[in-house]
């Protein structure tokens, strides 16, 4: 008996306590990467807005389809040469991938 009614308690907390929240990309974070973006080198071959908009749409992808450690481990791994995840690498590619046509091209 007892034990029936620890499983149900147990099931009742994990029904009330809902859905475990990832870590959010904070946005000091996010405003630096926009910086760091907006200061990269592009080649002048787009306008100062355009290259605005690329960096805002990749910050915000980011955000929207990473959690902050996904995200970090990404960054850490890039940064130091090793092998990232692949489907985070996959990730961030695509992100940077689609936002180049939606607000790099003609």
């Amino acid at each position: 008996m007892f034990r029936s009614f620890a499983a149900a308690f147990g099931l009742t907390l994990v029904l009330f306590a809902g859905p475990v929240r990832a870590t959010e990309i904070p946005k000091d974070q996010s405003d630096k990467d926009y910086k760091e973006c907006i200061d990269s080198a592009h080649d002048k071959k787009y306008s100062d807005d355009k290259w605005a908009a690329f960096c805002k749409c990749n910050v915000d992808g980011t955000k929207a389809q990473f959690t902050y450690e996904e995200y970090q481990k990404l960054l850490s791994d890039i940064n130091a040469g090793t092998l990232a995840n692949q489907d985070s690498l996959n990730k961030f590619k695509s992100i940077a991938s689609g936002c180049s046509a939606k607000t790099l091209q003609p």
